[in-house]
């Protein structure tokens, strides 16, 4: 029986390739209510990666809230895979997966169907009910590989 194994690792900076840059957030919308400006920008979340059975399960929550924010509406979801075998670094970047609509902290989702061998990033932000987007959580990475297991 073939069983899908991954290792989870803090961002490590001093790989052999750096991570491209984050999307940049797309601006705010033009007009937004008064009541808008009283409000802060999304929290960053913070992100953990823990492999299961089925996937990856990326989970976020915020260190403490912060009730000066406008509450959020939605989070976004980027991946970087880094394929080990590829050396062309300069034709990789970040993809957006996946929007979430929000719940309460902590948010969890799981991911499936990875590439074997390879290193996969992972950042999620927050959007708010006025369309502003909050910064990326510090990006998390795992290691995917297929392993035999009786």
């Amino acid at each position: 029986m073939k069983s899908r194994s991954a290792t989870t690792t803090a961002p490590s900076w001093g790989s052999t390739m750096a991570l491209p840059p984050l999307p940049s957030a797309p601006p705010p919308p033009n007009r937004l209510p008064p009541e808008a400006a009283q409000t802060s920008l999304p929290q960053q979340p913070q992100l953990k990666l823990v492999p299961s059975q089925t996937g990856i399960v990326l989970s976020w929550c915020v260190a403490e809230a912060d009730r000066t924010c406008a509450a959020v509406d939605s989070y976004h979801l980027y991946a970087f895979h880094q394929d080990n075998s590829n050396s062309n670094a300069a034709q990789q970047h970040w993809k957006k997966i996946g929007e979430v609509k929000a719940l309460p902290l902590p948010m969890a989702c799981t991911l499936t169907q990875f590439q074997s061998g390879s290193t996969y990033h992972f950042a999620v932000r927050a959007k708010d009910i006025y369309g502003r987007f909050g910064s990326f959580c510090e990006p998390q990475c795992t290691n995917v590989f297929n392993s035999s297991s009786s």
